[in-house]
């Protein structure tokens, strides 16, 4: 489930522009984690955005994000 979001639209682009989009898992916690993306049109930054996502389980409660799920968000950290 999405808890927070912040968006950045810093440049623009157009149809037909090639646009490579990369993302990175800033902080992984317990039922959280907070991704970036960022888009660039060679290299010309275009936007960025995180966000918070919390786990949630059956009941739509928040838990704990199951350990197979952590150790394939860490492939994605720095």
């Amino acid at each position: 489930a999405l808890k927070n979001i912040k968006c950045d639209f810093i440049n623009y682009s157009t149809l037909g522009d090639v646009l490579r989009v990369s993302s990175k898992i800033l902080k992984l916690k317990n039922a959280s984690f907070v991704i970036y993306h960022e888009i660039k049109r060679d290299d010309t930054l275009i936007f960025t955005m995180e966000a918070t996502l919390m786990f949630l389980c059956e009941g739509a409660k928040i838990g704990k994000i199951p350990e197979d799920y952590i150790e394939f968000f860490r492939g994605f950290m720095d």
